[in-house]
């Protein structure tokens, strides 16, 4: 007697492979996860070596590395060139030796308010390698002014710029040093209105301050002056965010464009209070709220007292670019006395720079 021959699958063996399946994408989804983030560290990565080959280019031409800029209420004015006198930040000053040249030039022959749009246009062009991928895209985000804060004292714009909603923001910021902060002092700001003439090339000479890093407030840092070494010698880095605030403009370390002067968003520092910090770590800064009463010194929810870490979106390290060109990573486990040695040019202290 012949057996009917069986078709298709039981409900058992369905569920069988199934759960098989399921099996193999949860051992596959951590590898394919951590595959995907190792490209984005590498992206990462090429974009700290492109801004510090275009540091480098600088120095070349110009005899020091791209100065800090001047303070947060300007930002960058390529009619003034580079050096010191420059308003903008470094990540301004990098520009024309990167692929982004025709964004430096944007607003050069403007004047008047014609300057002045054009400058706000600048500071909302994305730039690709502002950003980690790890972190956030290139793409324009809310600016959340700030007009009752007594030390802002603009409430929709900056001196040389008409104001804007919204703007680019960057990663990476710059060495100031490994003592004081990344900020130029509230009297400063409250005198900036009448002794800054933007007509005058030397106006900004009361706003210089001698730090210990490369790139600071109206610096002009020259090889000459690195005598521990440009492969010992941290140049920029990833800087440290509030992961649940990449996009709001929330933090006084991320609230402005990246052309700002010398400021919280575009410079860090390494010391005992300002250790390199993931971006998941609760000792980050928070963002608070604005007050009438509120000061730019006061301290965060987060317990640092100023937003001037470095760290990163990476897992278990931050990266950063020496002064030689040269991108390492860093891990969080790094003795605070390296770190400091790493960020002082000129301590005279012999360090090992990890590999």
């Amino acid at each position: 007697m012949r057996c009917a021959r069986r078709l298709g699958f039981t409900l058992v063996e369905v569920l069988i492979v199934i759960a098989i399946i399921g099996v193999l994408i949860a051992l596959l989804l951590p590898a394919v996860q951590a595959a995907r983030e190792s490209a984005r560290r590498v992206e990462c990565a090429n974009n700290l070596r492109q801004l510090a080959l275009a540091c480098i280019q600088h120095e070349s031409q110009q005899k020091s590395f791209p100065s800090g800029g001047w303070s947060k209420e300007f930002v960058g004015d390529s009619s003034r060139g580079l050096g010191a006198g420059q308003p903008g930040s470094w990540l301004f000053s990098a520009l024309p030796f990167t692929d982004y040249v025709n964004i430096w030039d944007l607003n050069r022959d403007a004047v008047g308010e014609a300057k002045r749009q054009l400058t706000a246009q600048q500071c909302q062009i994305p730039v690709q390698i502002f950003n980690c991928p790890s972190r956030r895209s290139p793409q324009t985000y809310d600016v959340n002014w700030n007009p009752n804060n007594p030390s802002n004292h603009l409430q929709m714009g900056y001196f040389n710029s008409a104001g804007f909603d919204k703007t680019i923001r960057g990663d990476y910021a710059a060495n100031t040093g490994d003592f004081g902060d990344a900020y130029i002092p509230f009297a400063d700001h409250v005198a900036l209105p009448t002794k800054i003439n933007i007509s005058d090339p030397q106006a900004w000479q009361f706003l210089r301050r001698d730090k210990t890093g490369v790139i600071y407030c109206c610096s002009e840092v020259a090889t000459g002056m690195i005598p521990d070494g440009l492969s010992k010698t941290l140049l920029i880095g990833e800087k440290n965010l509030h992961f649940d605030h990449y996009e709001s403009g929330l933090l006084d370390g991320d609230n402005h464009c990246p052309y700002t002067g010398f400021n919280f968003d575009n410079q860090r520092v390494i010391n005992e209070l300002n250790l390199p910090i993931p971006d998941s770590d609760k000792r980050g800064e928070q963002p608070r709220p604005f007050s009438a009463g509120g000061s730019e010194n006061s301290p965060r929810n987060g317990g640092n007292i100023f937003p001037q870490s470095f760290g990163s979106a990476h897992n278990g390290l931050w990266q950063a670019a020496f002064c030689d060109g040269s991108v390492v990573p860093l891990t969080y486990t790094l003795d605070i006395r390296v770190a400091k040695q790493l960020a002082n040019r000129m301590d005279g202290q012999y360090v090992e720079r990890p590999r």
